[in-house]
């Protein structure tokens, strides 16, 4: 085995063989230790369960179906200290609860059993639980832990409600499975609240409602949704509220969805460490132009010092972005890299994600989609490309390491234009500058992979639309980077320079007048662009009116084999009256 130029570990062919089997020897023995540390208790290592008795599962008297699915399916035989408080209580009380716990620490199961048996004991006729999350992603990891905890209750169904599907595929999803558990997104709830005829009426016998991660849900600007929901729902209602942190708005939401006696549980230990506090952070401040080299060489050094346990999560400002530097990594420099953003559908998103839990090792590359919601276990090192959008964006991302009393490091890359104003929220927590030439480093490698694309179109139109997608985040955050104009225009063109774009992209007309840059001599502007755009749009619409014209004839099969196969259903014809 020999160490080649730019970090790569060369193996000879007499022990490659070899090599492969130690690799996996050191994937298994790694995968069995985490299997039996999650066997042993259920969101938190089993050191930190080994200091205290951790309360079992089986103390709950919970049904016997539920107990199977903990225990069989998902593994699991004690609780974490957040879920020994949490459960006992909301399982065992009509009063609505508020519950502030942090994000990896099993939270999930703390009103999915509660909301469970409670189905069990009181099936309703409709949808009896509503389950609110801020994201597509979280309502359906939601789902799929509900899934596994119903394996043994064939008779209870559960339903995501999100974007990315038509709303008529959801009436016939509603009306073929009959669930009586719904997670949505306030997004796509209020849509069908708002326009499928007497929507509001499957949740007239609604027991329980559930807001996940309520703080994120006002983050996104759902307050507003969430206010004119709570409207359509029952009062008489059980509400479980989840929250890292306990805001006004989180207290104000509060007040509308619980009523008067509402619990305050609150499952931060007084002498817990904070996630910031537990990560080492540190920064770099680099010319826009060195952005491609210094990336390259923070991910060999983290894949050579963890060789069989590196597990690395880069942020980028936009998704656009995120979509060309995962392109250029792959296709350039030969980096298996995943990709995560709201530009790739859903079904790819999921798949991407399972890969990238279940995977050893691995790299991702993403936009704030993974943020918050998504528990990626074992992540290593959290790699933020630019200044974040605000100093809590910043605190959740890094808070993807350093899960459940691990430890985790956080790398900040910051450009030179950028660096004064990117500081200053943050630069109370515990960052540090650091200065390691070798980052800037240019082996034969980088020269090669930054020299050698002009012909691919693919990746010529993916570096467009990333460069159109920075001016427009650089503007948006132009005041509170204390970025000038030319400082916006020179960044985001730099950053593509650095990766080997010969030229600054032009952009369209349009989009230089939205952003005030038409007329900068900095800037470059394409009149036809606009018509590239309309034609693309035109494409896109024309595809969508041929799916849509699929989608109702496909629409009216299944109403004809639904009435056909339920005809005698008189549950069936009790969920119709109810729904209309």
């Amino acid at each position: 085995m020999c160490v080649g130029r730019c970090g790569y570990v060369y193996a000879s062919a007499a022990v490659r063989p070899a090599l492969r089997q130690q690799t996996r020897c050191a994937r298994t023995s790694t995968a069995h230790r985490r299997s039996d540390t999650t066997r042993h208790t259920s969101g938190e290592s089993s050191s930190a369960s080994s200091a205290a008795p951790a309360m079992r599962f089986d103390e709950l008297q919970l049904s016997e179906g539920t107990m199977k699915g903990i225990t069989q399916i998902l593994g699991y035989e004690t609780m974490s200290d957040v879920q020994s408080k949490a459960i006992t209580k909301v399982l065992h009380t009509s009063n609505d609860v508020l519950v502030q716990s942090k994000t990896g620490t099993g939270k999930t199961l703390c009103y999915l059993i509660p909301v469970i048996e409670k189905m069990v004991r009181s099936p309703p006729v409709a949808v009896g639980a509503l389950i609110l999350a801020p994201t597509r992603e979280l309502v359906l990891q939601i789902v799929k832990e509900a899934s596994q905890l119903l394996t043994h209750h064939p008779a209870i169904d559960i339903l995501p409600l999100t974007g990315g599907t038509s709303r008529r595929q959801d009436t016939v999803a509603l009306k073929r499975r009959r669930p009586q558990i719904v997670v949505a997104t306030p997004g796509r709830l209020l849509d069908h609240l708002s326009s499928t005829f007497n929507f509001h009426s499957l949740f007239t016998g609604l027991s329980v409602m559930v807001l996940d991660e309520a703080d994120r849900l006002l983050e996104l600007g759902s307050i507003d949704d969430l206010r004119t929901i709570m409207t359509y729902m029952p009062k008489d209602k059980q509400s479980l509220l989840f929250s890292a942190t306990i805001t006004d708005d989180v207290r104000e939401i509060a007040t509308r969805a619980c009523r008067a006696n509402y619990m305050l549980i609150d499952c931060i230990p007084h002498d817990d460490i904070p996630t910031v506090d537990r990560v080492q952070q540190r920064y770099v401040t680099l010319p826009a132009r060195c952005l491609t080299q210094v990336l390259y060489h923070c991910l060999m050094n983290e894949m050579r010092t963890n060789l069989y346990s590196y597990k690395i999560l880069v942020f980028f400002p936009t998704a656009r972005c995120t979509a060309f530097f995962a392109h250029f990594y792959r296709e350039q420099l030969r980096i298996a890299v995943y990709e995560m953003h709201r530009r790739r559908d859903q079904h790819t998103r999921s798949v991407t994600s399972d890969r990238f839990k279940s995977d050893p090792t691995g790299i991702m590359f993403s936009s704030d989609l993974s943020a918050r919601g998504m528990d990626y276990p074992n992540v290593t090192l959290v790699i933020q490309v630019c200044a974040p959008p605000s100093r809590e964006q910043y605190i959740h991302r890094i808070g993807r390491t350093a899960r459940v009393h691990s430890d985790g490091r956080g790398l900040l890359l910051l450009t030179e234009n950028e660096a004064q104003g990117g500081m200053e929220a943050i630069k109370d927590l515990p960052i540090h500058k650091i200065d390691d030439k070798s980052l800037f480093y240019q082996n034969d490698l980088l020269v090669n992979a930054v020299s050698s694309w002009m012909a691919n179109t693919q990746l010529l139109f993916a570096a467009s639309a990333a460069y159109a997608s920075l001016l427009t985040y650089f503007k948006v955050h132009a005041r509170r980077l204390k970025l000038s104009d030319s400082d916006i225009i020179q960044t985001a063109g730099d950053m593509l320079l650095s990766a080997g774009l010969v030229d600054t992209p032009a952009i369209s007309r349009r989009l230089a007048q939205t952003l005030q840059l038409e007329g900068n001599p900095m800037i470059k502007v394409q009149d036809n662009l606009d018509e590239l755009d309309a034609l693309e749009y035109l494409h896109e619409t024309a595809d969508h009116n041929r799916q849509k014209q699929h989608e109702e004839r496909r629409y009216v099969e299944e109403l004809k084999l639904t009435a056909m196969g339920r005809k005698h259903d008189d549950r069936d014809h009790t969920f119709t009256q109810t729904y209309g």
